[in-house]
């Protein structure tokens, strides 16, 4: 008779479903994601500078190296080349240790940028860049929400698309909303 073998069970869930794990791992890293997500991006983009952004007398977003971000017109340079912003990331869901993440941008090299993080209150469902370890904030973090993808699968495993833009869209408008806090702020740190 012959050996039977063990199977990882991991392994063996790959082995059941080989075909569909290949046209994933393709799909992965093959580009075909990172045009869809840019493509995601886009749509994104168009909707919140239609809807949120420029109604609201803000700049039209602009992406640079995989993020996007936007600001009041004309307000919040605080260090030659680089102002506070809204920044949104779109991680891959994929492949990467980044999460998809709605934050308030504040430039490294800014001389008060402590100051005005400390004074910085995170609205309802925001995290404070205080609350992370060092080694766990990303470049010009001060109040964000993390928008996980794991967070918008049903009980069934089916993703709510509808309802992870929405997360995102409504992420945006609240630090949208705190353009006058902030301006206050700025005042007074002058």
């Amino acid at each position: 008779m012959p050996k039977q073998f063990t199977f990882a069970p991991r392994l063996k869930l790959v082995l059941d479903h080989l075909r569909a794990v290949r046209v994933l791992h393709k799909y992965v890293n093959g580009g075909d994601l990172e045009k869809d997500i840019e493509g995601l991006k886009n749509e994104l983009r168009l909707e919140l500078n239609r809807h949120l952004l420029v109604p609201a007398g803000w700049e039209e977003i602009v992406g640079y190296e995989g993020w996007m971000y936007s600001q009041p017109s004309k307000k919040w340079r605080v260090v030659r080349g680089d102002n506070i912003e809204l920044e949104i990331c779109l991680a891959r869901p994929v492949g990467d240790d980044d999460v998809p993440y709605v934050n308030l941008y504040v430039p490294e090299g800014w001389k008060k940028r402590k100051a005005f993080i400390s004074e910085l209150k995170p609205p309802q469902g925001f995290q404070h860049a205080s609350e992370l370890d060092a080694s766990e904030l990303l470049e010009g973090m001060s109040i964000f929400k993390y928008v996980r993808y794991e967070d918008y699968l049903g009980t069934d495993g089916v993703f709510d698309s509808d309802r992870f833009m929405e997360a995102i869209r409504s992420a945006a408008e609240t630090l949208v909303k705190l353009e006058k806090d902030i301006d206050g702020m700025l005042e007074r740190l002058g």
